[in-house]
């Protein structure tokens, strides 16, 4: 029998296709074929079962996605105290938070701290089904980090990578999508590290961070970042809060915290988190108007913005102005290599700090005391933190604006000095006031606001609402908040 040349052509092509289409599926809903992996039925639209997880080449290193885990923080809770409680007059409902995690060792996996902060229920998710309730074995609330445990054992750790990380270098972020319940697959956004030593971005209270030009999704915080060898370079962190992921301080750029600090906070939890110390000081990078106005040289990189009360900052004698010039006979450069010195510290240790206080300069020994969970500051002293304004009687029964600090939320306002704080409004979570709290309230004297703003404290947050009289007679009202995580104080 003579064959034509196209029909040998199909007759080989239908060989080599046999395997696969003997593996085709069919659609338990419709009935329609359906290849295997897919996802969806392209006739009906049926979801059919999860993408399988990749597999590792034999003798290669393991794929990182393999390390990867979903993070589902079951949180149940109503805030009061939130912006949208003051406009809408109800309550915001916090249910769940989707993030990631990856596996260090087997059954123990690391996640970003603001993930389940506060959560009722953990529980983690691999891409080959189902699910695993996790136990929180420690959080790291001044880096950010937590660890947890769950029985999945099949999870192997990622490797940390060899050498310092160097701009240029080529990394992947790993997790999944933020609004995914159920873990399917592992998104790989891939770019390179951009910068070193990030920090401001308001996240964690130490801030050292890995600046990577990677658009990172939301539901990707606590998902490993990975150089192109797959060697864990740190972890993508997000300001979190009611539900609410925030990647990055920009579109395009994503935050890592280093496997250095990672490494950090895993010592600290697994020495069953010993109290750690602090001087009880807020530290601002020294710019110009700031040496100007405290009248200190140039010398000066570090400046006192804030003492809390009680603290041994406080009973040291250091004040708002004073500028950090040495630690132990070495220069303050930056807040970081205080951090660092902070976190090898213990409580009753005394750090020597030489400050500068106009010309003067002197050497302060401060006993360090045990680090409280939440540090709070008086009514007026939150105005300035939150607000970035400073609030002075301006006679017996009158308290207005005495200075606008730059670069402030007031500032950006265009707050003016002068202007007359006339009301206080607070609503807070109703387990710490009363109903009847949710009201404007005239304030006249220092102690008026000091007894007010007590209440805008909640397990959660800080929020309150300013009324203010401009010099032209018109009627501004301010908000201030933000959420209650570990202090970035010193």
């Amino acid at each position: 029998m003579r064959w034509s040349a196209g029909l040998l052509a199909s007759l080989i092509v239908l060989s080599l296709l046999s395997p696969l289409l003997a593996q085709t599926t069919t659609c338990p809903k419709c009935g329609a074929a359906v290849e295997p992996g897919a996802l969806f039925c392209t006739r009906c639209g049926t979801k059919l079962g999860p993408t399988p997880a990749p597999s590792a080449t034999p003798g290669a290193p393991p794929d990182p996605r393999l390390s990867v885990v979903q993070v589902l923080a079951v949180h149940d809770q109503e805030l009061t105290s939130l912006y949208t409680s003051f406009v809408y007059g109800s309550h915001v409902q916090v249910d769940s938070i989707v993030g990631s995690a990856f596996a260090i060792t087997r059954g123990e996996f690391v996640t970003d701290a603001g993930l389940i902060s506060g959560a009722k229920e953990i529980s983690l998710r691999p891409v080959s089904g189902g699910s695993a309730p996790a136990k929180v074995l420690g959080v790291d609330p001044l880096i950010g980090v937590a660890l947890l445990a769950a029985d999945l054992p099949e999870i192997p750790p990622l490797i940390e990578r060899t050498g310092a990380a160097r701009t240029g270098d080529g990394v992947s972020a790993l997790g999944f999508p933020s609004g995914r319940q159920t873990a399917r697959a592992v998104i790989r956004e891939t770019g390179i590290l951009s910068g070193l030593h990030r920090g401001g971005a308001g996240i964690h209270p130490i801030e050292d961070y890995l600046q990577i030009d990677v658009a990172i999704p939301s539901g990707f915080a606590g998902g490993p970042v990975v150089d192109t060898g797959g060697g864990l370079v740190g972890m993508s962190t997000a300001s979190i809060f009611a539900g609410m992921e925030t990647m990055g301080p920009q579109v395009g750029i994503g935050l890592v915290i280093p496997t250095a600090w990672i490494d950090r906070a895993m010592t600290w939890v697994r020495g069953w988190s010993p109290p750690r110390p602090w001087i009880g000081i807020r530290a601002v990078a020294a710019e110009p108007v700031d040496l100007k106005t405290y009248g200190l040289g140039p010398e000066v990189r570090l400046i006192i913005d804030q003492v809390f009360p009680g603290s041994p900052a406080e009973k040291a004698g250091l004040g708002r102005g004073d500028g950090l010039v040495r630690a132990h006979g070495e220069t303050i450069p930056a807040i970081t290599p205080l951090q660092e010195w902070l976190l090898r510290a213990r409580p009753g240790d005394t750090l020597t700090i030489e400050t500068a206080r106009r010309e003067r300069r002197q050497s302060v020994p401060v006993v360090l005391a045990a680090r409280p969970d939440r540090p709070q500051v008086s009514g007026l002293e939150a105005i300035r933190l939150y607000g970035g304004m400073e609030i002075a009687p301006k006679d017996d029964t009158t308290l207005a604006v005495s200075r606008v600090l730059p670069g402030s939320l007031a500032a950006k306002e265009k707050m003016e000095r002068g202007e007359i704080l006339q009301e206080v409004y607070i609503k807070k979570d109703l387990q710490h006031a009363q109903r009847d709290t949710a009201r404007w309230r005239p304030v006249r004297t220092v102690d008026e606001v000091e007894k007010l703003l007590r209440y805008a404290y909640s397990d959660l947050d800080f929020l309150v609402l300013l009324r203010f009289k401009t010099r032209d007679g018109r009627t501004r009202e301010m908000v201030l908040g933000g959420p209650l995580t570990a202090t970035d104080a010193l």
